[in-house]
């Protein structure tokens, strides 16, 4: 699910931002710091749509960014074609007038979403700093192998133990960890976990 959050008007978002006694936790961003993001909204909104290719003779382009190990910044690739995600089963676009509502009806569309079931052989799973994305990939998927791409500073028995405590309180919490493998990688080195991977498939 992709949920597409258009921007309000920038002296609106301004206005309704602002830190106030009936507000006091409100962000409060400065005006330069929106317009800059209204207009990287602006100028990448359209790699949403996956259906369509866009023009590079266009005057403000989206660009397509790598990350330069070396030096540890960004570096520009080319035109962006489109967001690099697989695929996405439904796009929300929410409009400023529906923030309120879509707030209160968005969790019950994740949850529809969550009832879709999709069967394979093996689902690899990238294992960052954040559990909740690796329990709701597999919830989601249904596999009879979960396999976590590691670096050295992880492993899946960390997640091994983050089930099995959770099923001792939470009796709805019902993950088989023994479907639960790893990969470890250098993170650094793309050929490298393509190869893992590769030789991991051919084993499996």
């Amino acid at each position: 699910m992709l949920i597409d959050f258009k921007p309000r008007e920038l002296e609106l978002h301004l206005e309704a931002q602002k830190i106030t006694q009936e507000r006091p936790d409100a962000h409060q961003v400065d005006k330069d710091v929106l317009e800059r993001m209204h207009k990287e909204h602006r100028i990448s909104s359209p790699c949403l749509d996956k259906t369509k290719i866009l023009r590079i003779d266009t005057l403000e382009t989206p660009m397509d960014y790598g990350w330069d190990v070396a030096q540890c910044i960004k570096k520009p690739r080319g035109i962006a074609k489109h967001y690099d995600y697989d695929f996405y089963l439904e796009r929300v676009p929410v409009e400023p007038q529906d923030y309120e509502k879509q707030n209160r009806e968005l969790s019950l569309k994740a949850l529809k979403f969550l009832e879709y079931n999709f069967d394979f052989d093996v689902v690899f799973h990238s294992f960052g700093e954040q559990l909740m994305p690796i329990f709701l990939g597999m919830r989601q998927f249904s596999a009879q192998k979960h396999v976590f791409i590691i670096s050295s500073s992880k492993n899946a028995e960390t997640l091994k133990r983050f089930f099995e405590e959770r099923k001792k309180t939470n009796e709805n919490f019902q993950i088989n960890t023994d479907r639960l493998h790893s990969i470890e990688v250098n993170v650094f080195e793309p050929k490298n976990i393509y190869e893992k991977i590769l030789e991991h498939t051919n084993m499996a």
